[in-house]
């Protein structure tokens, strides 16, 4: 019972808001700009030291960094020893992290931010070869439509991020126009070629 009891008050260190954590879009509040960005600043620190926090309970020799912080999405990078290991079985360890992360920073912000957790450039080596994988899918089907002349139907794009990338490849493109129908969860893409 004594370690439940230590490892309770660790998560609740771990949840205490740092000073200026709480933050809202510059233009929502009335803020300058610069107001802005030091509150996403300020809440890219906060997430950094709770995610450094779970590490350190975790017992590994990793560095928490923020790679990116704005209004809406934190991006930390873990780097050090045990970067392996954080990464765990095809990156599952490093998405429970993230999701952890994500869950106690946002429990107390007045607006929800996007949290990403990386170690060594894993989690953006990852995405970039599903998204490769996603649009040379989403090619084939166009390819299919144009020569039927009919609608493709996009259901494997899961996600408003994979959506986007499909209407970002199409949306200069000539030969096809890109739109969302549906609801979500059951949001889906239609690629149809142009008259």
């Amino acid at each position: 019972m004594r370690a439940i009891d230590d490892t309770d008050k660790a998560v609740e260190e771990v949840t205490e808001p740092t000073e200026g954590a709480e933050s809202e879009p510059a233009q929502a509040t009335g803020e300058a700009p610069e107001e802005g960005q030091r509150a996403a600043t300020e809440f890219g620190a906060h997430v950094r030291d709770v995610t450094q926090r779970i590490v350190d309970l975790m017992g590994l020799q990793l560095e928490a960094r923020v790679a990116q912080a704005d209004r809406h999405q934190v991006e930390i990078d873990l780097q050090g020893p045990d970067a392996r290991i954080i990464i765990g079985k095809h990156g599952q360890t490093l998405e429970a992290l993230q999701q952890i992360v994500s869950l106690i920073v946002n429990k107390t912000a007045t607006r929800r931010h996007r949290v990403l957790v990386d170690a060594e450039g894993y989690q953006q080596r990852r995405r970039a070869r599903r998204e490769q994988e996603l649009l040379e899918m989403v090619r084939l089907d166009a390819q299919r439509a144009k020569e039927t002349g009919q609608e493709a139907v996009i259901q494997y794009a899961v996600g408003p991020y994979e959506r986007r990338i499909v209407h970002m490849a199409f949306a200069n493109d000539p030969d096809f126009i890109t739109y969302s129908e549906g609801e979500e969860p059951y949001r889906y893409v239609v690629i149809s070629p142009r008259d």
